[in-house]
């Protein structure tokens, strides 16, 4: 006497849950900075992030397009400063 022990399902699943929106917008402008040829897909992330006041994550990435990109050196380092201003610090 061998018991069989596979369950067969007869369900099928059709419903369809969404990310939040939130999680979306950045899910998208990651792929973006991945996949630009320059750094401006980058800095739209980090600005993004400002926005969010996700400002550690900001600096970070305007940080590595100043050092790494030089089209993009100034407008990278004109908004770490525009941040840290905003954040108090005017030195």
């Amino acid at each position: 006497m061998s018991a069989e022990k596979n369950i067969e399902s007869v369900l099928t699943e059709r419903r369809l849950f969404a990310p939040p929106a939130e999680f979306s917008k950045q899910a998208h402008l990651k792929t973006v900075a991945e996949v630009s040829p320059d750094s401006s897909g980058r800095l739209a992330l980090a600005d993004y992030y400002v926005v969010l006041r996700r400002s550690d994550e900001a600096k970070k990435l305007y940080q590595e397009i100043a050092s790494k990109d030089e089209a993009y050196f100034a407008q990278a380092n004109l908004r770490l400063a525009a941040l840290a201003v905003s954040e108090g610090n005017r030195g």
